[in-house]
């Protein structure tokens, strides 16, 4: 059995907006920045050591594998460096995602906002229509007693 299976059983079923708002709010952003330079600068720092490098060089060559740019000025000689890449990918494509989901969320959350306070006017606005609407039938069934039998 696994944990979600049992997490849906017990009714407590997970939720993953909360860890999205840390992952992408403005905290987020910073974590995920200060993470990407973080893995660059040891990415670099370890392929300097690794392809006798240096150090500038190595982190040339982690900030372009992780843009996906890749100018192959220095060639892979190794498969620890190859793995390396393969990391530096990985991270560098979720900093992108990242920020964009960021972005998006932030003019979501502005639209969002937006459609809330026009739906509360429209209800407001049938509430009172409702209200119209029942004085008239009120005032149709009173006109309707005062008239004259066939």
């Amino acid at each position: 059995m696994s944990l979600f299976s049992n997490i849906k059983k017990r009714g407590l079923t997970p939720d993953a907006k909360p860890v999205m708002r840390w992952l992408i709010g403005t905290g987020g952003i910073k974590r995920a920045s200060l993470f990407a330079l973080f893995a660059a600068a040891t990415g670099g720092y370890a392929f300097s050591r690794i392809e006798h490098e240096t150090v500038w060089h190595g982190f040339f060559w982690a900030v372009t594998t992780m843009t996906t740019l890749g100018y192959n000025e220095q060639p892979i000689t190794s498969t620890v460096t190859e793995v390396l890449a393969l990391i530096l990918l990985f991270v560098g494509i979720g900093f992108v995602a990242i920020m964009t989901g960021s972005i998006a969320e932030r003019f979501v959350r502005v639209d969002t906002s937006k459609m809330m306070k026009l739906e509360d006017q429209q209800v407001a606005a049938d509430s009172l229509m409702l209200q119209e609407l029942h004085k008239i039938s009120e005032e149709i069934a009173l006109l309707k007693e005062q008239l004259p039998p066939k």
